[in-house]
């Protein structure tokens, strides 16, 4: 679920009641649990699969196991697309349903549960889309791509510990912050791997504006995270920015918008102020532009060049 619409229906429930604010590694997709036969045997169509459920919103179960019902509507929007385009605003209205279905949540227990629809929506996408990609690459872009698909399975987990913390004390809110991160970070990867297939098959595949918001990693050619640098929407009002720098320091503020996407950044306690630069999909940048650190220097520059 989008961050902004957890962080929302939150702070209505905290203003209504008070209260107090779920990856088998393997080397293809983040795991397999479809291939392309199983999209031709679906018969589905995309516009029987995307009505609304059974009864009337309020009726909704957030306690029930929609995976089936995901795939099965992910796999119609699927076998309902012409083009690689068409398929990810496709399965893009899938995941706007089943937003519409979040908001009905009323309390954090159902937001939690509701907030893996989403990642769920998007890996069935991406192990779709990464089956097509493998039965048709040649050997020498399958090996290109590989690399960086292992590569990406395998921190998945550990940038999401590194920006959210340890699950015990990330409070009730964890679970939906959690399952937004990987839904973001899978999103992105469908429209990698997505671009990688439309290049084999000669579609023109155009990729999206990158959000302002992403995870971007300095892994010195090696399988490591070694630096990373993470923007999120902050709990209020402010956009929040985590920066670890490999054996210097891990810097954490805000920062605000000032065009040519590019951020002004500044820690917490004010010591660190820098510039972060977004580019777009091929990674991101952080220039320090005032220090009272001594570890760190005006004029350092760092670079983040995987983009997850």
């Amino acid at each position: 679920m989008k961050k902004f619409i957890c962080y929302g229906l939150i702070f209505t429930l905290l203003i209504m009641t008070g209260c107090t604010i779920k990856h088998a590694e393997n080397t293809t997709a983040s795991h397999s649990k479809f291939t392309q036969d199983d999209s031709d045997d679906a018969s589905t169509t995309f516009e029987e699969s995307n009505g609304e459920p059974k009864g009337t919103t309020s009726e909704i179960d957030f306690f029930k196991d929609y995976t089936s019902d995901i795939e099965t509507e992910v796999y119609a929007a699927i076998n309902a697309s012409s083009t690689l385009q068409e398929e990810i605003e496709m399965v893009q209205k899938v995941s706007d349903k089943y937003t519409e279905w979040a908001k009905q949540a009323m309390s954090q227990t159902e937001m939690n549960m509701s907030s893996e629809w989403f990642y769920t929506i998007w890996d069935t996408e991406l192990n779709s889309l990464w089956s097509r990609f493998i039965e048709t690459a040649d050997e020498d872009t399958k090996a290109k791509v590989l690399s960086a698909q292992r590569y990406w399975v395998s921190i998945k987990d550990e940038i999401v510990l590194e920006t959210l913390g340890p699950s015990d004390t990330g409070g009730s809110i964890y679970p939906c912050l959690e399952y937004g991160l990987l839904e973001e970070m899978t999103l992105n990867r469908c429209n990698i791997i997505a671009n990688e297939l439309a290049k084999i098959t000669g579609e023109d595949f155009q990729m999206p504006k990158r959000s302002l918001y992403g995870t971007y990693i300095d892994n010195q050619g090696t399988n490591e995270v070694y630096s990373y640098l993470s923007t999120q929407p902050g709990w209020m009002h402010d956009n929040e920015a985590k920066i670890s720098i490999y054996r210097l320091a891990t810097l954490e503020g805000t920062f605000i918008e000032k065009g040519n996407n590019e951020l002004d950044f500044s820690t917490n306690d004010g010591d660190i102020k820098g510039i972060i630069r977004l580019n777009d999909w091929n990674g991101a940048s952080f220039e320090i532009t005032a220090s009272s650190n001594s570890l760190l220097s005006v004029g350092e520059k760092f670079e983040f060049n995987f983009a997850l």
